[in-house]
C-alpha cells in the first residue's frame, strides 16, 4: 500500500495525470503555454479544459498545439517549419502513416504541415505550384473547423496569386478578411494589395494598404505583435505603389525614415522586402545605380533565407554588376539564382535594356 502511495506522489510531482485524460499543450504567440485537454476546435478558438475550467484561446494568439498521443515526429515538424526547414518537415511527415492516425485534430495537424510545407516551398520556387495548390484546396475544403483553416485559406490565395489567377486569390482573400481578428483582416489587407500589384492596379492597391491602416492600433499595447508587423507591411506596399508611380524620392524617404529604421531586425521577410523596394526606386533614378546596389547586397549578405526577396535581388545584382562592369560578378549572381531558385520567375525574365 505504502508502495501505491509512493508511486502516486511520484506521478503527480512529475505532472502525470492520475486519471490518465490527455494532456494536450497550446503554444502560444509569445511562447506562453496552456496545456490541458482540447475539447473543441474551430476556425476562430480552441477550447481547452485546464484543471476543470474551459479557456477559450482565440487561434489568432496560438502558434502550435502539442496533442496527447501524436507521433514524435509531430514536433519535429513544427520546429522545422519555424525555421523555414520546409523539406525537413516533409522528410519527418514521411515517415508517419496517416492510417496509425486516429485522433482527428492530429490527422489534421498532420495534412495542414504537409500541403503548407508543399505550398512553401513551391512558393519560392523549389516545388510545383499546381501540386501544392490541390493540397491545400482539399484541407480548406475538408477542414473548415481547424484552427488552421485562415493560415491555410490565406495561403491558397497566395497559391492563385503566383499562378496568375488573382481574381480567384481575392475571394479566398476576402474570406480571411471576414475573419474576427483585427489582425487576420490587416493580413487580408496586405495580401489584397499584393495581389493587386500583381495586376498591375497600384491605386486600387494602395487602397488596400490605406484600408489597413486606418484599423484600430494600439503602440502601447501593440507593439511587436503581428499588427504592428501587418502596419509595416501596409507602409512597405504603399511605398511599392508611390514607386510605381515614380515618385521615387517620396518613397526612399519613407523606406529609410520610416520603415527600415523602424522595423525590428528580427522581422526578416519585411526587411529584406523593404530593402528590394529601396533597391528598386534607386535602380529607377538615373544617378541611383551604386545606391541601387548597395541596397541588393543587404538582402543578399543579411536576408538570404527570404526566398522571394532574395531572388528578386539577385537578379537585380546580376545586371547592376554587369552595368558597372563587373561581368564576373554579375555571371556569379545569376548562377546563383539559377541553382537556388530553379523554378523562379526571375531566371526567365529578360534583363533591361
Amino acid at each position: 500500500m505504502k508502495k501505491f502511495v509512493w508511486i502516486a506522489a511520484l506521478a503527480l510531482g512529475l505532472g502525470i495525470a492520475a486519471d490518465a485524460s490527455a494532456i494536450d499543450a497550446i503554444r502560444k504567440l509569445g511562447n506562453a503555454r496552456v496545456s490541458g485537454t482540447v475539447k473543441g476546435v474551430s476556425a476562430t478558438e480552441v477550447n481547452i479544459d485546464v484543471q476543470g475550467t474551459i479557456q477559450r484561446v482565440p487561434v489568432n494568439e496560438i502558434e502550435s498545439i502539442q496533442f496527447e498521443g501524436e507521433p514524435s515526429e509531430m514536433n519535429l515538424v513544427r520546429s522545422a517549419m519555424k525555421s523555414g526547414g520546409d523539406q525537413s518537415a516533409l522528410t519527418q511527415l514521411a515517415k508517419i502513416k496517416p492510417a496509425t492516425l486516429t485522433r482527428k485534430e492530429v490527422k489534421q495537424d498532420y495534412e495542414f504541415y504537409a500541403a503548407l510545407s508543399q505550398a512553401r516551398l513551391a512558393l519560392r520556387g523549389a516545388g510545383k505550384i499546381d501540386a501544392a495548390g490541390t493540397a491545400i484546396y482539399n484541407f480548406v475544403s475538408n477542414n473548415k473547423d481547424s484552427y488552421h483553416y485562415f493560415q491555410a485559406v490565406e495561403t491558397m490565395g497566395d497559391l492563385l496569386v503566383a499562378l496568375n489567377k488573382v481574381d480567384d486569390a481575392l475571394k479566398y482573400y476576402a474570406e480571411l478578411e471576414a475573419s474576427p481578428f483585427d489582425d487576420l483582416k490587416m493580413r487580408a489587407g496586405v495580401a489584397r494589395g499584393k495581389a493587386l500589384m500583381a495586376q498591375n492596379k497600384f491605386p486600387e492597391a494602395q487602397a488596400a494598404y490605406e484600408a489597413v491602416l486606418q484599423i484600430p492600433f494600439n503602440p502601447m499595447t501593440q507593439k511587436g505583435t503581428m499588427a504592428e508587423s501587418q502596419r509595416f507591411a501596409a507602409v512597405l506596399g504603399r511605398t511599392q505603389c508611390q514607386a510605381s508611380n515614380k515618385q521615387y524620392d517620396e518613397a526612399i524617404k519613407e523606406l529609410e525614415g520610416n520603415v527600415i529604421a523602424n522595423l525590428n531586425p528580427e522581422e526578416s521577410e519585411l526587411q529584406a522586402q523593404a530593402y528590394v523596394t529601396l533597391g528598386n526606386c534607386y535602380n529607377a533614378k538615373p544617378d541611383g545605380k551604386k545606391a541601387a546596389l548597395l541596397s541588393f547586397l543587404h538582402v543578399d549578405v543579411l536576408y538570404a533565407t527570404v526566398p522571394a526577396a532574395h531572388a528578386e535581388a539577385l537578379w537585380n545584382l546580376s545586371n547592376l554588376w554587369i552595368d558597372l562592369g563587373k561581368n564576373e560578378r554579375g555571371q556569379e549572381c545569376l548562377n546563383r539564382l539559377n541553382r537556388l531558385y530553379p523554378g523562379s520567375p526571375w531566371i526567365t525574365k529578360k534583363r533591361p535594356i
